[in-house]
């Protein structure tokens, strides 16, 4: 799930078939070589957390104590600017 630092919100949840670690990893090397600036709009207020698991055969949602966080977007966003500026 992401929050939303501009509004101040999450976002509705993302349920995927990944470890939220890898999920996370993935999207800051989708961050780092994007070269579109609506990609950058979209993701440069966001935060990437984990919530919880999904279990599927029960359909129960298992929440975290406190989620955790796993990617500031906008943070890569910044470094990869500023590396191409040198």
């Amino acid at each position: 799930m992401f929050r939303n630092r501009k509004i101040g919100a999450f976002t509705t949840p993302q349920f995927i078939d990944i470890q939220p670690e890898v999920a996370a990893v993935q999207l800051s090397r989708s961050l780092q070589i994007n070269d579109k600036p609506d990609i950058d709009k979209t993701y440069q207020d966001l935060v990437m957390f984990h919530m919880g698991s999904f279990d599927d055969e029960t359909g129960e949602l298992i929440p975290l104590d406190e989620p955790k966080q796993l990617l500031v977007c906008g943070d890569v966003i910044v470094a990869r600017k500023e590396i191409a500026n040198g």
